[in-house]
């Protein structure tokens, strides 16, 4: 009897155990804070119908029901760009005009719009495209659930304009946001339930400072349907938020939108995506990104990108985002470095190779990210120059941070000619009878 009983407490500690066990590495809370995105306006005359103007824009690359529902690679690979290289990576306010729709692109405002509106003969559609961090996510997830939190400024509905819902959807936009990217979004909405306009919660006074704002007046928040294809478990989520009305290609009566505050708002008011899932605890990793609305560094990280013969003096800026599970901030990096391969010898392990950057000074907060900056004379010798950047939390660490700026990318050297016999130009002298 004694043995049984002893046999009966070893087999109940076991379960309990392992019970706990499961539980420990099973039930997880992530919660990521936007820390880039921006407004994309979309207008054209009202003498153009629906579906071929602002709702849809440029011929060829967007459908109308969903205001261009497509891969935007299928753009890239094409060869049918819309825009050049000065269109990429907008700035504040900047524009790009095609086939008679022009595309507006807001990245460093405070507040954001979704919706639609008939301004004399041209209408104007809006829409939001949000980034987060969920690097943190492990690939064998499940269970996962998620809702998109974010904080309403103002809410405008015109007499006769019509009421619409928030909808969210995939988003395969590219960063720094630019004109192409209006139509970057994949498959039907993904919100449960609907948030119509008319019922957003905002604060009583839109003009109220944000600092000042309680967040608990203007919280508003949407479940995702279907998390597992929109999150991207061990990267970065994209987002876009339409309104209703542009996904019907129904044209706007009024002014019928509304205004939600942007990554770039006080912390409180940020947009996040609240994330539950079974599996491991989340693999905090950093993030290098380009520098969001700069006029420079906005899809690069040196400037100039082009040198001539001899030497330059080429300033590298990046920004390293660090953010634990709860959205607030990580450290700050204990290796902040770009590596330059200043003789093109393939590697950076020569002198003067390795070279630390300096922290913006004023800026403390990871969680949105903090740009840090080197200036390096290159003397060039007419072959290009490779750089990257080298980020990790810590020294002895094997963790570095992801994204596009820890690839290699080039400084274009500019051909100086060998003699004068390669010069083009054309000498004309006088002659004298």
């Amino acid at each position: 009897m004694k043995e049984k009983t002893l046999f009966l407490c070893f087999l109940l500690a076991t379960v309990l155990i392992f019970s706990s066990r499961v539980c420990f590495a099973g039930s997880n809370n992530y919660k990521s804070y936007s820390s880039s995105g921006g407004e994309m306006k979309s207008e054209a005359t009202g003498s153009k119908t629906t579906t071929t103007g602002a709702l849809s824009g440029p011929k060829g690359f967007l459908t109308a029901r969903q205001g261009g529902n497509r891969q935007f690679r299928w753009v890239t690979s094409s060869g049918k760009t819309p825009g050049d290289r000065s269109a990429r990576g907008a700035l504040d306010g900047s524009s790009y005009s095609s086939k008679d729709n022009t595309f507006t692109t807001t990245v460093l405002s405070n507040t954001v719009r979704v919706g639609q509106e008939i301004n004399g003969e041209r209408y104007g559609v809006y829409k939001t495209f949000l980034s987060f961090d969920t690097t943190g996510i492990p690939q064998g997830a499940t269970n996962i659930s998620a809702k998109l939190v974010f904080y309403g400024k103002r809410k405008v509905l015109t007499p006769g304009s019509s009421n619409f819902a928030i909808h969210i959807f995939k988003s395969v936009y590219e960063e720094p946001l630019w004109n192409s990217d209006w139509g970057a979004t994949i498959g039907p909405p993904l919100e449960k339930g609907e948030l119509y306009a008319s019922a957003l919660s905002t604060p009583s006074d839109p003009n109220t400072s944000p600092e000042s704002i309680d967040p608990n007046s203007c919280r508003n928040e949407l479940e995702i349907d279907d998390p597992i294809s929109l999150i991207n478990k061990g990267g970065i989520t994209k987002i876009a938020l339409v309104s209703s009305n542009t996904f019907a290609g129904t044209a706007p009566s009024g002014q019928e939108y509304v205004e939600l505050y942007s990554p770039n708002a006080t912390k409180q008011l940020r947009p996040r995506l609240e994330i539950s899932y079974d599996g491991n605890q989340p693999d905090i990793k950093p993030v290098l990104t380009w520098v969001t609305g700069d006029t420079y560094f906005k899809d690069t990280g040196a400037w100039p990108d082009t040198i001539n013969a001899g030497q330059t003096e080429v300033t590298f800026k990046v920004r390293y985002v660090m953010a634990n599970a709860d959205g607030e901030s990580g450290p700050q990096p204990a290796v902040a470095q770009v590596l330059i391969d200043k003789n093109s010898d393939g590697d950076y392990d020569d002198p003067g190779e390795q070279v630390d950057m300096t922290k913006d000074s004023g800026d403390n907060d990871f969680s949105d990210g903090v740009i840090y900056t080197a200036t390096v004379p290159i003397v060039s010798t007419g072959q290009n120059i490779r750089y990257q950047f080298l980020f990790k939390p810590a020294a002895d660490s094997e963790v570095e941070a992801t994204g596009t700026p820890a690839t290699a990318h080039l400084i274009t050297a500019i051909q100086a000619p060998k003699n004068s016999s390669d010069n083009k130009l054309c000498f004309i002298s006088s002659l004298r009878r």
